[in-house]
């Protein structure tokens, strides 16, 4: 089975997307990208009946765009919790950590936009669920032959040094060849510790905010109707009253506010697990 290669992520919002031709991807490869599509498509076409409710086009892309950015897609989000901050960070390591995240998290925004873009495949301002689970396969299938562009054996799956090919350095080299950065994200993606990575661990991540983006898509156009008194920011007491929520999951998008602003719940439940995001959805 081939799958198309249809990046997602383009070079500016105005370019169209690239496509690729694929090779024959392994199946363990398939197997993924399927649980992945089962995952995240039903939420984007969820986003898309709510944006275009209403509407003369259920199929209506631009609608679909205009809401999510109303509601904070496209706007970066603060670091995420877990990154200490400097005051609580010493040594050379917490420095490069906090770097890293800072690093990541000033390319989200635009990265979000870029992912939302490519569900409309022929940029014709239309999608629907055949052509958002068309892209993910596409994004995923172009992930997989790239990823396995530096499998030296053939064998489906990377050691660390076949990893580093494929990742820059950005510091001084350990005797193994591999320095403290790409070492980090190997052993990140590395689930079950064994020293490799497989087609599943190679793709950990990027399923990870593949379903996480499509799980916020749905999530912040049904939360406003938490906002019960109409002042366009969510409180906490509104918030609580919406099943599934928690005061953990307040403290963790609020940053120690008392309210969130509707235009802003993008970026404020960015960091939110895919599993709580999940519980908050009708």
């Amino acid at each position: 089975m081939k799958i198309p290669s249809l990046i997602l992520f383009t070079a500016s919002l105005s370019a169209g997307v690239l496509t690729v031709t694929a090779d024959e991807i392994p199946a363990e490869a398939e197997e993924v990208i399927a649980e992945a599509v089962s995952a995240a498509v039903p939420h984007f076409d969820a986003a898309l009946a709510i944006a275009t409710e209403g509407g003369d086009d259920p199929r209506d892309f631009t609608a679909l765009a205009k809401s999510l950015a109303a509601r904070g897609l496209g706007k970066t989000p603060a670091l995420p919790p877990w990154v200490p901050e400097e005051s609580e960070g010493s040594g050379e390591e917490a420095e490069h950590y906090r770097e890293e995240w800072e690093s990541r998290v000033q390319q989200l925004g635009k990265t979000d936009l870029k992912y939302l873009k490519g569900a409309d495949i022929d940029q014709d301002l239309k999608t629907d669920s055949a052509e958002m689970e068309k892209a993910v396969k596409g994004y995923l299938g172009f992930l997989v032959e790239d990823k396995l562009n530096v499998d030296g054996n053939g064998d489906n799956r990377l050691t660390l040094q076949e990893y580093a090919l494929a990742v820059p350095a950005r510091g001084e080299k350990d005797e193994d060849g591999v320095d403290w950065h790409q070492r980090g994200h190997f052993e990140e993606s590395d689930a079950d510790g064994d020293g490799f990575l497989d087609v599943a661990e190679m793709l950990g991540h990027d399923v990870d905010i593949l379903v996480k983006r499509s799980l916020l898509a749905h999530l912040v156009l049904t939360i406003p109707v938490a906002d019960s008194d109409g002042d366009g920011v969510l409180s906490e007491s509104e918030f609580l009253a919406r099943s599934g929520a928690t005061p953990e999951v307040w403290a963790e998008i609020s940053r120690g506010s008392d309210q969130i602003a509707l235009d802003e719940l993008y970026p404020a439940f960015y960091w939110v697990s895919n599993e709580n995001l999940a519980t908050l959805l009708p």
